[in-house]
């Protein structure tokens, strides 16, 4: 037995290297947090670099306004059209337009890049603000109404579990979304042929949840996926995505298989909910089962326009996409897959404004 007078030595001595081990373990996991978080979530395929190391957020998602080289104080000049500028590859928007791209699994595509546009459509940039702070006031006020979460007592319970689990991972991959984010902003892909991009910046995205029943609930789609949503822009003539700010607000977990019993398909997002959100694989439909992030996908279903805004067009070469395109072959609704289907798209009456591509 040691001697009396260092007893209390070694007790010193062993609450020390307690305490350092406390601390050891707790500044790895916030390390390890902090790795995740800083990631990024592509959705699919390799990681991404994530977009909390691009200064041009630093302020917050308004700055992705700026992209179209418009200032905010200068919207009511445009007002009643919209704006857009074809950008530089040595320009610091093309890069920072570039960047959300590659985070939202576009890396493998930016060779097949023809042309980058910073957009802007002021009347519905405006309408996306206006419709955050009622969402937020609404989810506030009154939870039970807007922000249900009886999907806890739906069937596959795990599955939906872990699907809020990713969506949550998504939203923290926006270096402006705070953790617990009621009204989170998230960036997101739609991808159609270049005519009907631009005429989406001009007039917005009404026009499409009426021709898309989709899948996985009746509105407009998008994904975090540029690779998963090839199938949408690929085959046509003139393929372009749309990036753009969307606000999923409260999400329903999504496990239902399109062609299976309680299928969502054509079903208005459900009540209490302002959007749906599923994890698919690369043949688009539901995981059975929890699956690595390199082999997962997801869809978002938003139900009204005011809760997307369009930041950036991009233009690509359609020869460069095919060998990407054969990769991620799938089916899709019919009415979704034809350009000729969407074609009253091109002679809808502006519901936002003229403006047109230069």
């Amino acid at each position: 037995m040691p001697p009396e007078d260092m007893v209390p030595m070694i007790a010193g001595i062993s609450t020390a290297a307690t305490l350092l081990v406390i601390v050891a373990v707790v500044l790895a996991i916030f390390l390890i947090r902090r790795q995740r978080a800083n990631r990024g979530y592509t959705g699919g395929g390799a990681p991404g670099t994530g977009l909390r190391g691009v200064s041009a957020f630093a302020h917050g998602f308004n700055d992705c306004f700026l992209l179209a080289g418009v200032p905010q104080k200068k919207w009511d000049i445009y007002q009643g059209k919209s704006h857009h500028q074809l950008l530089q590859p040595n320009s610091e928007a093309y890069q920072t337009v570039l960047a959300l791209f590659n985070a939202l699994d576009g890396t493998p595509l930016a060779d097949a890049i023809s042309a980058i546009y910073g957009v802007i459509n002021p009347q519905i940039a405006t309408n996306f603000l206006g419709h955050r702070s009622v969402l937020t006031r609404r989810l506030e006020k009154d939870p039970n109404l807007f922000k249900k979460e009886d999907w806890r007592k739906e069937s596959q319970l795990d599955l939906r579990r872990w699907t809020m689990h990713q969506f949550g991972v998504m939203t923290q991959s926006s270096p402006w979304n705070t953790i617990g984010e009621l009204v989170p902003v998230v960036p997101m892909v739609h991808g159609t042929d270049a005519a009907v991009a631009w005429k989406i910046l001009d007039t917005g995205f009404s026009a499409l949840s009426s021709l898309d029943a989709g899948f996985y609930g009746c509105g407009i789609y998008f994904t975090s996926s540029a690779q998963y949503a090839l199938p949408y822009y690929s085959t046509k003539r003139n393929p372009a995505v749309l990036i753009c700010l969307a606000i999923p607000a409260n999400v329903y977990p999504v496990t239902e298989h399109p062609k299976g019993e309680n299928s969502l398909m054509g079903q208005p997002i459900k009540s209490g909910y302002q959007s749906h959100y599923v994890l698919t694989t690369k043949d688009g439909n539901p995981c059975k089962q929890r699956e690595a992030p390199d082999s997962h996908y997801d869809e978002l279903v938003l139900s009204q326009e005011a809760q997307v805004v369009p930041i950036a067009i991009i233009e690509f070469s359609q020869g460069k996409l095919i060998p990407f395109a054969h990769t991620f072959q799938r089916e899709i609704p019919e009415r979704f897959a034809s350009v000729e289907s969407r074609s009253r798209l091109l002679s809808l009456p502006s519901i936002t404004g003229g403006g047109s591509k230069e």
